[in-house]
């Protein structure tokens, strides 16, 4: 092959004259070997040089030490006489030829990508990597999307997520398992990681209470429908998350499917059991430790006549009644509220009337008339647990805002007035303003209320049936933390809606106002069984002893205010007001927090 771009790095031109270098150590002179004086060279063993230059002649091609004029033979680099006597000539059809590269059989444009330790041009010619022209294995760290690997998406998912949890998929990721997913979580629905397992829906499943959280009533414009198991890493402790909303009845209700379709029965103490044991140091384990037996008042079936049923522990009413007034009760005038829907075949057993508002409406709202015993155990099965206080503690933060009634500490950046959050929400009930609170009166009018119909479109009764009240987490879009994680999210509803169970290792069991004993008023003692009172209501105990007792977090829509508002901003505890874990309230509720 001829080649003729050699020169272009070694010949200086002289007026008039041009001589070319060579490679060649002999310093034979050159000869055009297109000229008719060119004779085929000879071979020669001894080498002939020009004259040295007379002192003080000028330089000429020769330099210092190249003044050799090479030979006509071909040099190494295939350069024939003819390449050399001129550069500038074209190179011919059958020399580009000559000159490229072989056709390329892999990669961009070919039937098939170029395997690890083929030539390639670039990444896109390979699945890994293109380095040095060659392709590499494909990799969980090259930032492409590895078939051979499994991979549901870049870097991540696949047969080595199993066992490697930095090969699992963030949130809102492609997935085709749970496996895939950091949350455990692959919602059959959109194929993507969710934050949680009761987000995980299959097609054609209702989305009530799991993509109808944040700003707007379901189905109205601008509605944003987030996911209400979307969690947020905190913002110091970014190793672990925390909930954006509370939990609602529709996550609830995918638990009790869950552990129905494993049991054949909505058994939660025996799943409640069974995690315990299987999981040292969580907070079912702990509870299950301290405090033996206690697990033997959740509810191991569903149906309306049993004892310690499911239907009570969900808020038809309150098992245990603490608070004489707890607003779980739902029938004509008793101003009820509880979120968490039965049937009108399954209220009928308690002579109750059929609800006026549907599932779906209701599942859309937060939680509440639940023991927060049964909440740590929903987060263990969403794949956390429930909400500590160092967690709150993170998002509440030290932020002192002087009002008349003294320094007060808000999870806002700036307080806001009553309306702006659920609190005080037309339910005055004893409760007196927080004193110089911007907005607050006396007898609070109304200022959410949704929905505004029953289901069968006539007009609410709030008395009859006062869930209303209670927005769907998020629709407050300024009751929103100060604090943000990395993305610049903040969390909903902390400081208003209902008063949220916080977790903390080794609960008390003897605050001030402690509770013991578990007292079942719904059923008179049987034979060999314990009568007790609760206030003034008979039972049947089915627990003696201690109980472990948890804090509140916030402010309730109701018009409760400022629970551990001091602990919460770093300040003393004040177990006072703690509640049992067997409290059912229709202002409490709960939150998740997890770590992945």
């Amino acid at each position: 092959m001829k080649r003729r771009f050699w020169l272009l790095g070694c010949a200086v031109v002289l007026p008039a004259v041009v001589v070319a270098c060579s490679s060649d150590p002999t310093g034979e002179p050159e000869v055009d070997a297109s000229s008719p004086d060119a004779t085929t060279p000879q071979p020669s063993t001894t080498s002939t040089t020009l004259p040295p230059l007379p002192d003080g002649a000028p330089r000429d091609a020769r330099g210092a030490d190249s003044a050799e004029v090479p030979d006509a033979s071909t040099s190494d680099s295939g350069a024939d006489a003819s390449d050399a006597a001129d550069a500038s000539v074209p190179v011919d059809a059958a020399d580009a030829a000559d000159a490229a590269p072989p056709p390329p059989t892999c990669g961009v444009g070919l039937p098939a990508l170029c395997m690890p330790g083929e030539a390639c041009r670039s990444g896109d010619d390979c699945e890994g990597l293109c380095t040095g022209n060659v392709c590499d294995l494909p990799s969980h760290t090259d930032g492409k999307l590895s078939p051979s690997l499994g991979e549901t998406a870049i870097d991540c998912g696949g047969p080595d997520a199993v066992a490697d949890p930095a090969v699992r998929c963030e949130n809102a990721i492609a997935c085709m398992v749970d496996a895939d997913c950091k949350s455990s979580a692959c919602s059959p629905k959109t194929s993507t990681c969710v934050a949680a397992l009761s987000c995980a829906i299959p097609t054609g499943a209702s989305v009530s209470g799991i993509e109808t959280c944040g700003a707007g009533e379901t189905g109205a414009p601008g509605a944003t429908g987030d996911s209400c198991c979307a969690s947020l890493p905190l913002p110091v402790t970014t190793t672990r998350r925390l909930d954006k909303y509370e939990i609602t009845a529709g996550r609830i209700r995918r638990f009790v499917q869950a552990v129905t379709a494993t049991y054949g029965e909505a058994n939660i103490r025996d799943w409640a059991k069974t995690y315990a044991a299987a999981n040292p140091g969580s907070q079912l384990e702990q509870i299950d430790t301290s405090f033996p037996g206690l697990f033997d008042i959740l509810p191991n079936t569903a149906a309306p006549a049993a004892r310690l049923s499911l239907v009570t522990a969900l808020g038809l009413f309150a098992v245990d009644p603490i608070n004489t007034l707890d607003g779980c009760y739902v029938a004509n005038g008793a101003e009820g509220h509880s979120t968490y829907h039965w049937n009108a075949a399954t209220r009928s057993v308690f002579r109750l009337p059929a609800r006026v508002h549907s599932q779906a409406t209701l599942d859309e709202k937060p939680i509440n008339c639940t023991m927060s015993l049964m909440y740590m155990a929903f987060c263990a099965w969403d794949g956390g647990e429930l909400a500590r206080m160092t967690d709150y503690r993170e998002v509440w933060g030290n932020n002192p805002q002087n009002i008349a009634a003294g320094n007060i500490y808000v999870p806002w950046e700036t307080l806001l007035p009553i309306g702006q959050f659920n609190y005080r929400n037309g339910q005055h009930g004893g409760f007196a303003c927080v004193n110089g609170w911007p907005g607050c009166v006396a007898n609070q009018p109304v200022f959410y209320s949704f929905p505004t119909r029953n289901a069968d479109n006539s007009l609410i009764n709030l008395a009859n049936d006062s869930s209303p009240l209670l927005s769907a987490p998020g629709r407050f879009a300024l009751d929103v933390t100060g604090a943000v994680s990395g993305n610049g999210e903040g969390w909903y509803d902390v400081g208003g809606l209902e008063l949220e169970s916080g977790w903390v290792d080794n609960p008390p069991t003897n605050p001030s106002g402690a509770i013991s004993n578990f007292c079942d008023t719904t059923a008179s003692p049987g034979p060999g069984e314990t009568a007790c009172t609760r206030g003034d209501n008979n039972g049947t105990l089915r627990y003696a002893g201690a109980l472990p007792h948890l804090p509140l977090v916030g402010y309730s829509w109701e018009g409760h205010a400022r629970y551990n508002e001091n602990y919460l901003a770093g300040r003393s505890a004040n177990p006072g007001n703690w509640k049992p874990v067997t409290w059912q309230y229709g202002k409490g509720g709960g939150r998740c927090a997890r770590t992945y």
